[in-house]
Parts: structure tokens; sequence; C-alpha cells
């Protein structure tokens, strides 16, 4: 997110411009010594999920919703992942100004795909093997208008649209949802707070100096936040669910003579 930032503050850079460089710089003086730790890959093994295939390329993708307070565009963010193993990643902004939260994740979803796809390509060829691709948005309203068909109301990003439904429907690659708090694709979308961002960087296998894990145990908490909060809203659903057919047996019996 820091990129496009630099560059359009290089003929005229601006106090704030400043503040993001020195923030910049914090942070890098502060990680290092951290890399990657690959492994030896496992079959059908995905961050948080496990897979019938026993190749699996992950695309997770997210963007920050008019993030830029200059030009109010949206910034994209990809991470692509096989078998669990971070192959490489990507922060770009958007060149065209989002008028919703949903057009901003599916341009962001859009080029993680093609990124992707260019991805499975290579390895298929390298490794003379079937990878299964998978798309992992957190955006509920995204995921349902890349699987169905036709633009509907969005007729201005109809191209895009059109491009990722011709996907999913010839089984190129799956949409799928995750949540919010799991998705490592929005650690290159905005600056984050310290918990949230130790938690993807260990999702992302980053290891300190000393060779141990980081955000260990922010991981694990957001992980038994999240489980705790899927289980509030089922027993919310049911309870909604319980009152719903209540209202009707009720109203049903006072039209009774």
């Amino acid at each position: 997110p820091y990129t496009t930032l630099f560059r359009s503050g290089m003929s005229s850079p601006t106090y704030g411009h400043l503040q993001v460089m020195k923030k910049l710089i914090g942070y890098l003086k502060s990680t290092v010594g951290n890399y990657n730790h690959l492994e030896l890959p496992s079959y059908g093994k995905g961050i948080h999920h496990h897979y019938d295939s026993k190749w699996v390329l992950e695309s997770f993708t997210d963007s920050d919703w008019s993030g830029e307070r200059m030009t109010r565009r949206s910034t994209s963010s990809s991470v692509h992942c096989l078998n669990g193993i971070i192959l490489c990643h990507s922060s770009r902004g958007q060149k065209v100004v989002s008028l919703l939260s949903a057009e901003a994740e599916l341009h962001g979803l859009v080029g993680g795909a093609v990124d992707g796809i260019a991805l499975r390509v290579c390895i298929e060829f390298l490794m003379d093997v079937k990878v299964q691709h998978a798309c992992l948005i957190d955006n509920s309203a995204t995921r349902q208008i890349s699987n169905k068909r036709g633009s509907g109301r969005l007729r201005h990003v109809s191209g895009k649209l059109l491009w990722i439904q011709d996907q999913t429907s010839a089984k190129v690659l799956e949409v799928k949802q995750i949540s919010t708090a799991l998705n490592i694709g929005d650690i290159g979308t905005k600056p984050l707070g310290r918990h949230r961002l130790y938690a993807l960087m260990f999702w992302c296998n980053l290891y300190n100096k000393d060779g141990i894990p980081i955000g260990e145990a922010e991981a694990t908490q957001v992980k038994e936040n999240n489980i705790s909060k899927a289980k509030i809203m089922r027993v919310a659903k049911l309870l909604q669910a319980m009152v719903v057919i209540g209202g009707l047996e009720q109203a049903h019996g006072e039209l009774l003579p």
C-alpha cells in the first residue's frame, strides 16, 4: 500500500509522505532477520483447509475500499500458496475508483485470479501434475456474483465480471469464501495493528532471527475467537428460526374460529 503513495508523491512530497516513510523505515528496522520458512509440501494441505486434490494452489485476495485519501482508489492484495507454502504475493493500487466495496473486491479478485492462473500453468508445465486452483475472498457479495451468470446491475464492470464467471463455470478455478479474520490477503491492503499483523505473519510461515514462529499466540487467539463467533451465529440463527416458527403457529391459531 505504500508503493502507490510514494510514487504519487515523488514530484511534490508532503509531510504525510514523510510520516509514512518513517513508519515504513521503523517497520523494516524492527523486522531485521525475519524470514519465510519453507517446508516440504503435504498433499492436499492448505493454509486453513485440506483438499481432496494432491496439489492445491490457493489465491487469497482482499482489497482496501477507497483507502487512498487523495484519489479514493482502492488497494488490491493477493497471496498465492501451493499446498500451504507461500509462493508469491502482490500489493498494487487499482486504476479505477470503485463505487462499492463489492466492486473493489471484484477488481482485487480478478487481479489475483489472473496471477494465480499464470502460476498454475507454470507449475503444471514444470511438474507435469494437475493443480486445483481456489480463490478465497472474505466478501460474500463478490463470491455470489462470481459464481452466477450475467452482470445484473453491475453493468459498468461487466467485462471483468463476465471473465471471472467464465473461469468459474469452466472449472478453471473455484471462488470460495473465507472469514475476514483468516484472510491472509489482508496483509498487503493497509497498515494493520500489531496483533492482526502478527497473526497473518504466522500463517505466512514467517520466523524471526532466533528461529521462532512470529505471532503464534496471536494466531491461536484469532482462531479461537473465530470459532466462538461461528458458534454464537449458529445459536442465533437457530433461535431466530424458532421465533419465526413460533410466530407463524400463533398467527395460524388466531385465525381459527
